[in-house]
């Protein structure tokens, strides 16, 4: 019996498609079932009751002087309350996002505020009946 020769491939390689990968026979790309599914982590308290400030507050948006320049590295909506704060103390969302309680603000500023509180005679009527100390941490107020 004689032998067989091997069949070679004589093509150069630079004369490929530039589309061709260089990647083994055997690969085989992700399915949709092979690839690993991201779970998703179900909403807290909290993320809800932000997400609903946030819709309340795109709902009178129009009624904040100076929306017209809203954008991202432009003005921002500030809520002088926070909603972190207003979630902690049992605040309606409704409240939180009251137009007393918005106003326009630098975006560097709001993010730099972060969590701090600013009460001032508009929006002191959220508050309400809680008691405030002054030694509370992230509230300001305005006169």
């Amino acid at each position: 019996m004689g032998l067989i020769p091997k069949k070679t491939d004589l093509t150069p390689i630079w004369s490929e498609s530039p589309l061709k990968s260089n990647k083994s026979k055997h690969y085989k790309p992700p399915t949709k079932t092979t690839r690993k599914k991201k779970v998703k982590k179900p909403l807290t308290k909290y993320d809800k009751y932000r997400i609903r400030v946030n819709e309340l507050t795109e709902q009178v948006k129009h009624l904040i002087e100076g929306v017209e320049n809203r954008g991202w590295h432009k003005y921002h909506i500030d809520h002088k309350i926070s909603v972190k704060w207003g979630f902690d103390h049992n605040i309606p969302e409704k409240h939180i996002a009251h137009p007393d309680n918005l106003q326009m603000l630098w975006w560097s500023d709001n993010l730099n505020k972060n969590i701090i509180c600013e009460i001032d005679v508009k929006n002191q009527w959220i508050v309400g009946g809680l008691k405030i100390s002054e030694d509370m941490k992230g509230i300001s107020f305005n006169e």
